[in-house]
């Protein structure tokens, strides 16, 4: 029996393109933002654990940790690199060099379960070409990189700290958070307020970025409380009426953002205040922060090769995407995240990855607090994973996180035409344990049964 099309236009009657397939089609068909891959591959791709040296060209080097193959140039991993097994070495030196050649710099970190004690998780580490291509300036374990939309994950790790704390409600008002002497109203629309669920799941019908907000790079900067309220108060503020349909937002994200931190320090609105001693301090993630002034440890941006500036979203609407981090420190969230480790955040993190409402229609792509959230496929090796990029004028990045396997990648560049989705997506899929081969119950994560429709939705800045 024929199944039903895909939501992006694959036949299901063909084969399932293969990973560098989809790339070449998603890197065309969703070049403007983040995300640049799908969700369509049925069967693992093996990797042989090869031996030979990859040339990569001048601007991205990498080893795989043995000897090069005879008259072959042998690439090196960046110092300070903490690479994994052979098999792992070969699986990432595969996939940098299917998705990221030609990228300035690069930073991938893989969480994985100990051999030794499975309970305690181990990171492993790699570092590729330049973090500033003048100097040039080696990417290393202290080079940061602009995470952009990832910065929602940690709104939503505030919101969910508030909910564990009892402080808040996922179906409360937003507009409950409002100060009582602050111009501020959250819109709705046919007697419909926007919940926090809605906020944080981007089901508030808030168009994607304020239309008061203008562009250049001192935009989201100058976004300030006065322009917030202004911009809610515009007639055309909402899409459509909160609750009945799924639209990404930074201005919703960032709104929940502000209406958090006011949560955390009343009449303070510091964002990046709250975040550091309400998340990075106390889980030890030292180099994250709202974005500062440049500075030797902050890899340059860049778009197609050349300098750009810098994404300043230090804001109202920071919490949409102001964060910096090393992959260092993104590994020490995404074990956190999945709960696994002895900090007691943990758990509160944790939270962030159960499902709150469902994503676009016709798509299986669920929402947790952030994370989108998708399901194993049916007849496939792969089990569910969760999945966060984000995009600036001069970054890409993504993190993936495969909770039933304690596993985890994250892959942060500082060139935004490179590909990190597609790095992460190989590199779970050689690498993750695979799941079951039975198909996935309609309903059990995030699945509706229409098995095939989980393209990944374009989105992340």
């Amino acid at each position: 029996m024929t199944r039903p099309a895909d939501t992006l236009g694959y036949p299901t009657t063909a084969p399932k393109p293969t990973i560098s397939d989809r790339s070449l089609y998603f890197r065309d068909m969703n070049s403007r933002r983040g995300d640049r891959d799908g969700r369509f591959t049925t069967a693992r791709r093996r990797i042989a654990v090869a031996t030979a040296a990859f040339a990569l060209g001048a601007s991205l080097a990498v080893s795989v940790g043995t000897a090069p193959v005879a008259g072959a140039v042998a690439p090196t991993f960046n110092p300070g690199s903490r690479p994994g097994n052979a098999s792992e070495v070969a699986a990432v030196t595969e996939a940098v060099r299917n998705h990221l050649a030609g990228t300035a710099g690069a930073a991938i970190a893989i969480v994985k379960p100990s051999p030794d004690n499975p309970a305690v998780s181990i990171t492993t580490t790699y570092y590729f070409g330049d973090a500033d291509k003048s100097g040039p300036i080696a990417v290393g374990p202290q080079t940061r990189f602009e995470i952009g939309s990832q910065t929602k994950t940690f709104t939503a790790a505030l919101l969910a700290q508030q909910i564990q704390q009892g402080n808040l409600a996922l179906n409360d008002n937003a507009q409950r958070l409002v100060p009582t002497d602050a111009d501020v109203t959250v819109p709705s629309r046919d007697g419909k307020q926007i919940t926090l669920r809605e906020l944080a799941a981007h089901r508030s019908g808030l168009q994607r970025d304020p239309a008061n907000m203008g562009g250049g790079c001192a935009a989201e900067a100058n976004y300030d409380a006065a322009k917030l309220a202004e911009g809610l108060k515009d007639p055309g503020a909402l899409d459509f009426t909160p609750g009945t349909d799924w639209l990404y937002s930074n201005w919703g994200f960032g709104l929940l953002g502000s209406l958090l931190t006011n949560a955390f320090e009343p009449g303070k609105p510091a964002y990046g205040e709250v975040v550091k001693r309400e998340l990075t301090v106390p889980l030890g993630m030292s180099h994250t922060e709202l974005e500062p002034a440049a500075n030797p440890s902050l890899a340059v941006p860049y778009s197609g090769g050349v300098p750009v500036c810098y994404h300043d979203n230090t804001g109202t609407i920071a919490g949409a995407g102001g964060l910096v981090s090393t992959v260092e420190d993104m590994a020490i969230w995404a074990e956190a995240t999945m709960g696994r480790g002895s900090n007691p955040l943990a758990p509160t993190l944790k939270t962030t990855l159960d499902r709150i409402a469902s994503g676009p229609a016709g798509n299986d792509m669920q929402m947790g607090m952030a994370w989108q959230l998708y399901p194993a496929l049916p007849t496939s090796e792969f089990p569910a994973y969760a999945y966060k990029d984000g995009t600036t004028q001069g970054s890409q990045s993504a993190t993936e996180l495969v909770p039933s396997e304690d596993w985890a990648v994250t892959v942060l560049t500082n060139e935004r035409n490179a590909n990190p989705s597609a790095v992460a997506d190989q590199l779970r899929e050689q690498l993750a344990t695979a799941g079951s081969d039975e198909p996935v119950p309609a309903g059990s994560s995030g699945n509706t049964g229409s098995f095939w429709n989980i393209g990944r939705i374009p989105f992340g800045s």
